[in-house]
């Protein structure tokens, strides 16, 4: 039980990066595309 336990920590805390960088990503990323074609 503990291993399951300490696994769904992990993966929440993966997944909460992930989507932390992502969410940078896509803020970013159009602001930078608009730069270019301006």
């Amino acid at each position: 039980m503990k291993e399951l336990i300490a696994a769904n920590d992990f993966l929440e805390r993966r997944l909460e990066e992930l989507a932390s960088s992502g969410y940078a990503l896509g803020r970013l990323l159009p602001r930078d595309r608009k730069d270019w074609y301006d």
